[in-house]
């Protein structure tokens, strides 16, 4: 929470220490933490680093929701759709409550589907924005996926 409130080196020193700590939870915050200030900065293959690293420790902290969909966001747009898929996967899991960060991870791997011309699945997730989350701002590039990708094409 302090590192939240800190900025610019000051968070980054708050994260590093915590990255220190014995503890996985803790070790997850922080590298949850420089991810998110490096993802802010624009340094986005250091906060692709950072949020793989919180992913990789054994616990599962408040943040992990969190960093998983922005590591899979982060992925599809440095076009490595495969690491993505998993990230974003993990990202609708632990946000089961929040209808908007499932509806980003969902149109997600849309995306990411279409990178790798796997029409039918890009389909499939646009499909789920649309039924589920038609109320979200994902929607109507949800709706977009699937007109672009009808099969009378």
């Amino acid at each position: 929470a302090v590192g939240r409130i800190l900025e610019g080196e000051d968070a980054k020193l708050c994260a590093q220490s915590l990255i220190k700590s014995d503890s996985p939870q803790w070790r997850q915050a922080g590298f949850a933490l420089l991810g998110e200030i490096e993802d802010g900065e624009g340094a986005f293959g250091a906060a692709i680093y950072s949020y793989t690293k919180a992913m990789e420790e054994p616990c599962v902290t408040e943040s992990l929701a969190k960093v998983a969909l922005r590591l899979g966001v982060l992925e599809v747009r440095g076009g490595d759709s495969k690491k993505a898929e998993k990230a974003l996967k993990k990202a609708i899991e632990l946000n089961a409550a929040n209808g908007e960060a499932r509806a980003e991870a969902y149109l997600t791997l849309a995306r990411a589907s279409l990178m790798r011309n796997d029409v039918e699945s890009a389909r499939a997730y646009a499909t789920v924005v649309t039924a589920l989350f038609d109320k979200t701002k994902f929607a109507a590039e949800a709706e977009k996926i699937l007109k672009e990708n009808s099969e009378e094409r």
